[in-house]
């Protein structure tokens, strides 16, 4: 379960630089790297991807580096670790989440991404894959081509579009993972268990 935020604002969500996020540890599992090479490949205007979380083990000096060598230092921003308003700010202010992964166990900042109607670009291998279905984001094959195939897709969208699918998402996570809903199923599942 998670909180969810009262109040969204899809405002700022059109203003320009619009701002893709990742939430998490900067970490080479978190397929970063392949984030890095797809926006240098498509390079997208008006957009800059905001890299929030703590750094394991010096690995934003190796995606600092390689922001460098291609000269795409205008498209990065890094955050560092945040938590409470910094966060949700954070979240109010993205138009999109990237969750690039090379492997989830679940990816709690899908939820909270959804909650504050960030919709949300993950990959195949999370435990993601029906919100395409839901119609509030996208999940792709790792690799570096297919990420930035869909990246210029959704850079291109009309922010419009992106704040409904943020909407559809919101409501997604409103039913499936507010925790009045979670206490629910688990008080269910106990009454169930108990009853045998």
């Amino acid at each position: 379960g998670i909180d969810l935020p009262e109040v969204i604002g899809l405002e700022t969500k059109s203003v320009e630089p619009r701002e893709m996020l990742f939430m998490g540890r900067l970490h080479p599992v978190k397929g970063l790297m392949n984030l890095v090479k797809a926006i240098n490949l498509v390079r997208p205007e008006g957009w800059v991807c905001v890299l929030t979380g703590p750094d394991t083990e010096g690995y934003q000096s190796e995606l600092v580096a390689k922001i460098q060598e291609y000269g795409i230092e205008r498209w990065f921003e890094f955050a560092g670790e945040v938590s409470g308003a910094g966060k949700s700010a954070l979240y109010e202010q993205a138009s999109l989440f990237v969750l690039p992964s090379f492997t989830e166990n679940f990816g709690v900042v899908v939820p909270e991404a959804l909650s504050h109607a960030v919709p949300v670009l993950t990959t195949d291998v999370t435990p993601w894959n029906h919100l395409p279905e839901i119609g509030c984001g996208w999940t792709v094959p790792v690799g570096v081509t297919p990420l930035a195939e869909t990246l210029k897709q959704i850079t291109e969208m009309d922010p419009n579009q992106l704040n409904e699918m943020g909407r559809t998402g919101r409501e997604y996570v409103e039913h499936a993972f507010a925790w009045p809903q979670i206490a629910s199923q688990m008080s269910e599942l106990y009454a169930a268990t108990t009853a045998r």
